[in-house]
């Protein structure tokens, strides 16, 4: 697809699209979201971009993998995959997390929230895909660029914000999906809800399996989940909340369909969880969170990999309410993560080692008049292998008349050196610095009422500092890497009461050098039918081009090639038969397209999902 018919295309919708007028109050940018400042504050206000997937996106993707459904909704964000069902992890792995163009490799450059709290690996820092299912999920929060000044490290590319539900007062609910795909793939799941008086809870487990699709390599899939949501409110001003899961899961390495594996398979166990502390009195709101999350990973793929990890941490926010609408937010950040590893028949002993990190943070949210909003906020953080570093980001917002915002932000974002990169495997590198990103975007904003919004942004990211595997008298990881990238994203919602709506986010990305897992342009169109209380269905349609990949993703020297763009449809429907009882179903890949996300692993042809769902 040619680059400007495309970008002019957008553009050319997003003018017409934006030239209505109305004296209507705006709904959807009165959306309330957390991730922005820390405290609660409209979309609206914020001079970041976010775009926010809620309940009723999320339900089709009950007790599954997240992450390709933010790849299919969010605009500038690309998933890898590389089978029907699971990433895994390490070379050759799918699940790869790209936001701009940063992050993709090595996966580290993206920040996993669960509540707010970071979820990553300890001794690799990179997020595990396979743990992040759908069960008690309110929503999703995505910020599209640094927001390393509110989140710290490897927050340099954007922040993915899973947030559980709250349960309410007088509640009292079981549903339990059951599902059967291509493949002889299976998933059954229970989430069970209660509330009494101002206490509630919510458990939810799944399992899932499935045979995987190749012939060639041996791709199979299972895995158990638990999550576990309580909240208390001890009095109109005090709450507690506690989120804790367990991810226990298989996987299965086909390899690329020229060389493929049948004995490479990753068990893995993930668990993670925090208790939290919430207060609002007067004009002080805060948060206090303890959160530790931990996993032993075994690989089978000739290196008898294994390992013991975790990060524990403590987040403190205190947010001062001065005046409407304005607010000053101070915290302060601690984390300690680490591990030990071993390989059989190459390192005789464990390897052990562990790293720290303690920040401050002072964030100014501000309104003058009723027609600029100006933000700012500064991070400091120290290491203790790299030392100490400032954070900045500034942005601001001007409101314009027929409800148009503008958006100005520049932002500043780090990714500290992980223990893999710095310990093992190769000679210990503690002289390595931390990524540094650091972003101008602008963006314009329209919304209509409660039946449409669009808005357009414009970015710029220079990346220094980037560390890269060299291969000058031998392996070693060295800040060495650069890359400057320009891009245009567009997201907009068009309700056609009362049954029709439609959701486009597209994104065109222009990179100083080639990079892997990150397209060049991705469109995403989405139409959905609603007949409440009786049908669902949906239609998405995607387009991915100028995606490249490693030749060969298990040899990091190996030559970048080009993948072929693609196109696909896929189809979801739902239908209520009762109060109790409903049938779902879906075909993804509609038109049985041939298409790789990564060189040597080809995605299933059409697949076929039928459900049903009993609830009280």
């Amino acid at each position: 697809m040619n680059f400007r018919k495309s970008f002019s295309a957008i553009l050319i919708f997003a003018t017409m699209a934006m030239g209505y007028t109305d004296t209507l109050d705006v709904v959807y940018f009165d959306q309330i979201v957390v991730t922005g400042t820390r405290t609660m504050n409209r979309i609206k206000d914020l001079p970041l971009s976010i775009s926010v997937l809620n309940a009723s996106v999320l339900q089709d993707k009950e007790q599954q993998p997240l992450l390709d459904l933010l790849s299919e909704n969010v605009p500038g964000l690309f998933v890898s995959n590389r089978t029907n069902i699971g990433y895994g992890v390490g070379s050759g792995s799918g699940g790869t997390i790209s936001m701009r163009g940063v992050g993709a490799f090595p996966n580290t450059q993206v920040l996993v929230m669960i509540d707010g709290r970071p979820d990553v690996m300890g001794l690799f820092g990179h997020p595990l895909g396979d743990a992040y299912l759908a069960g008690n999920i309110e929503r999703i929060e995505v910020v599209r660029g640094p927001a390393s000044v509110l989140y710290g490290s490897n927050a340099m590319g954007g922040v993915i914000n899973i947030i559980t539900k709250d349960i309410a007062e007088k509640e009292f609910r079981i549903k339990v999906p059951i599902k059967y795909s291509s493949f002889n793939t299976q998933n059954i799941s229970l989430t069970h809800s209660c509330g009494i008086a101002n206490f509630g809870y919510s458990i939810s487990g799944g399992y899932i399996t499935s045979e995987g699709f190749r012939e060639q390599g041996c791709d199979d899939y299972e895995s158990l989940n638990l999550n576990l949501v309580a909240n208390v409110r001890f009095s109109q001003n005090l709450k507690a909340k506690m989120n804790f899961y367990s991810s226990d899961y298989e996987v299965w390495d086909p390899g690329q369909i020229t060389s493929p594996f049948t004995d490479h398979v990753f068990n893995i166990l993930r668990t993670g969880g925090d208790l939290s502390l919430v207060h609002s009195h007067g004009k002080m709101t805060g948060n206090l969170k303890l959160h530790h999350n931990f996993g032993h990973h075994e690989i089978l793929d000739g290196s008898n990999y294994e390992s013991d990890d975790f990060m524990t941490g403590l987040i403190v926010t205190e947010t001062f309410h001065y005046a409407a609408e304005s607010n000053l937010t101070v915290g302060f950040d601690a984390r300690q993560s680490g591990g030990k590893a071993i390989v059989n028949g190459a390192w005789p002993d464990w390897k052990e080692h562990d790293v720290a990190e303690v920040s401050g943070l002072v964030n100014l949210h501000h309104r003058f008049l009723d027609r600029i909003i100006f933000e700012a906020g500064i991070r400091y953080t120290d290491h203790s292998v790299i030392g100490d570093q400032w954070v900045p980001a500034a942005g601001a917002i001007v409101k314009l008349p027929r409800n148009y915002n503008f958006k100005l932000r520049y932002s500043k974002g780090y990714r500290n050196p992980t223990i893999n990169e710095m310990y093992l495997f190769l000679p210990s590198t503690e002289d390595l610095e931390a990524e540094v990103s650091e972003t101008l975007e602008a963006s314009v904003e329209k919304a209509i009422a409660e039946w449409f919004h669009a808005g357009i942004t414009v970015h710029k990211t220079d990346l220094t500092n980037l560390i890269e595997k060299t291969f000058v008298a031998g392996p070693l990881y060295r800040n060495v890497g650069k890359v400057n990238i320009q891009g245009v994203e567009f997201e907009s919602e068009l309700l056609l009461p009362p049954f029709w709506g439609i959701h486009l986010a597209c994104s065109f990305n222009d990179f100083s050098k080639t990079l892997t897992n990150s397209p060049e342009s991705k469109l995403n169109l989405g139409v959905r039918f609603n007949l409440p209380e009786k049908l669902f269905a949906r239609l998405d349609a995607q387009f991915v081009g100028g995606l490249h990949s490693l030749e060969n993703p298990y040899n990091y020297t190996n030559t970048i090639v080009k993948t072929d763009d693609y196109f696909l449809l896929d189809f979801h429907t739902s239908y209520i038969l009762n109060s109790y009882l409903s049938l779902n179903g879906r075909v993804d890949n509609l038109l049985d397209k041939e298409y790789e996300m990564m060189k040597g692993f080809p995605m299933p042809g059409r697949m076929f999902t039928i459900g049903l769902t009993l609830n009280n």
